[in-house]
Order: C-alpha cells, then sequence, then structure tokens
C-alpha cells in the first residue's frame, strides 16, 4: 500500500476583506500607501481590487504547487472557512488535478485572526485504493494543565498552565486506506511547544502510538510539499 501525504501552508485563503490598514499603517499594503486616500469609502473600495488581484496570481501558484505533490491526502494551514477552501479547490486545483479532493474538512480553532487549519481527501489514492473518512477530532480546546504538560520553562516565557496548547488546533483525521490503518503521521499544532510524542496523552499528538492513523496540521509557518511518505502494506 502506497500513500502519498502533503502538507502546504496557503497563506491567509480568506474569502474575507481585511481593511484594518485604513486605520493601523502597521497592516496597510505598501502599494496603497503610495496614495493619497481621502476617505475610508475610497480606501476600501482600492483594498477590494488590490486584493482580487493579488489573490488570483496568488492562488494560482498555490495550486500548481500543490498539484505537483499529486498528494492523496493534503493537510492545509492559513484557511478561513470551508467556502473558501471549496472556492478554491473548485476555481484553481480542480482544473489542475482533474477529479481533485472531493472530501474536505475543517474546524475553528484558536487563532484570533479566524485562519485555521483543514484537510482535503480524494476518493482513492493516485494507485486506487479507496480512502474512508471515520471521524475528525480536534485538540483546540487541549491546555498544558490538562495534559500535565506545563513546565518552569513554559512558565518563565509567561505561558500559564490554563493556556491553550494550540495556536490553531491539533486536527485528528481518522482515514483508513482500503480498510488498513497506516501509521500515525503529521506535523503538530500551530503555536506553544511541539507534543511530546506518547507523554501523558498516548494517541492524541502527532508522532504518537496508537492504533488508527491522525493528520494532525497546523504548525506556524510555511508547510512543505514533495517527497511523499510511503507505508508498507504491513503497517497497522
Amino acid at each position: 500500500m502506497s500513500l502519498r501525504l502533503a502538507t502546504f501552508n496557503v497563506e491567509n485563503l480568506m474569502n474575507r476583506f481585511d481593511f484594518s490598514g485604513y486605520r493601523n499603517q502597521l497592516n496597510q499594503d505598501r502599494t496603497l500607501a503610495l496614495f493619497e486616500i481621502r476617505s475610508e469609502s475610497e480606501y476600501r473600495a482600492l483594498e477590494q481590487a488590490r486584493a482580487i488581484a493579488h489573490s488570483d496570481d496568488t492562488r494560482q501558484l498555490t495550486a500548481l504547487s500543490i498539484a505537483a505533490t499529486r498528494a492523496d491526502i493534503l493537510c492545509l494551514q492559513e484557511v478561513d472557512n470551508i467556502e473558501a477552501l471549496k472556492a478554491f479547490e473548485y476555481g484553481y486545483l480542480f482544473k489542475m488535478v482533474g477529479q481533485g479532493y472531493r472530501q474536505k474538512y475543517t474546524t475553528s480553532g484558536n487563532d484570533s485572526r479566524g485562519i485555521d487549519v483543514a484537510l482535503m481527501v480524494r476518493d482513492e489514492t493516485m494507485d486506487g485504493q479507496p480512502i474512508e473518512f471515520v471521524r475528525m477530532t480536534s485538540h483546540a480546546h487541549l491546555t498544558y494543565d490538562e495534559l500535565r504538560l506545563h513546565t518552569p520553562e513554559l512558565a518563565a516565557l509567561g505561558e500559564a498552565p490554563h493556556e491553550r496548547i494550540f495556536r490553531r488546533d491539533c486536527l485528528e483525521i481518522d482515514l483508513p486506506i482500503q480498510g488498513r490503518r497506516p501509521p500515525r503521521a503529521g506535523h503538530g499544532g500551530g503555536g506553544g511547544p511541539p507534543c511530546r510524542p506518547g507523554a501523558h496523552a498516548p494517541g492524541r499528538c502527532a508522532g504518537s502510538g496508537g492504533g488508527g492513523w491522525a493528520a494532525p496540521a497546523g504548525r506556524k509557518g510555511r508547510g512543505r510539499s514533495g517527497a511523499p511518505p510511503r507505508f508498507p502494506a504491513s503497517a497497522s
């Protein structure tokens, strides 16, 4: 059994506009800063035009990069919501990869801007093996205290025991491939320290043991794509 798994940061895949730059220059695009803008309504119109033009180029490049992975399962970061994900997959990715990724999953996490982690899954692998969705589990609510992970080092960094570990989420998806469950794989959660495999909470974090297969997603920073993992048929 073979499986192609990729992770990619789609960089602010949003279906809403950010007009905060009108009052906060730190959030203002450098192109708009070149012009004299007389009112908020004028700023909003210009920002909409700029964002649409810029987003089209960005999404085309993102789709090309994702298509090149030929992945069966995609772990994505910085997704606004499921509607934005559907629009991106249908408007850009579908035209490049044919049948595309019919299964899409996301859930609200802890990010202050409202961008979350997500998953896109083919109905079957490139080798024709069916991919089954069993369940999705969010770990966005977990605190250091709940997993007994708080340390003096974290306290020195200003992290309190009651604070949530993941800046976005550690999204766990159970996806048997042709009835078999490959080993757990993933890339951790956004923000906070990395999960400690098997420490105090076996089966909950990326790389931990236990039955089934999980694809936790959400590390802050750019994603990776390219060489896919290949799992032996005897994996359990």
